[in-house]
């Protein structure tokens, strides 16, 4: 703050906009419901194989000579997996 120079707060009411309501078709969250259960099921797939590889190659019980098609896999079947193993 500069010397002799106050500032006021200024009191805004928060927005009630359809964006921010729960339950609107809008809101910020995303709701399951939307999701087929076969989308859900392809969603749950992709991260049991994720772990899967994970876990294995922090056991040390990976085989070294599967780990590149399995990768191309999941690169193929969901574009972008594989930044997620960062």
């Amino acid at each position: 703050m500069r010397a002799g120079v106050r500032y006021r707060r200024q009191h805004v009411k928060p927005s009630r906009s359809p964006t921010t309501s729960p339950g609107s078709r809008t809101s910020r969250t995303a709701s399951t419901s939307s999701a087929s259960p076969e989308a859900l099921a392809d969603l749950r797939d992709k991260y049991v194989e994720m772990l899967a590889m994970r876990l294995e190659h922090a056991s040390g019980d990976e085989d070294k000579a599967r780990v590149p098609g399995r990768m191309a896999r999941l690169a193929a079947k969901y574009p972008g997996a594989l930044r997620e193993f960062d």
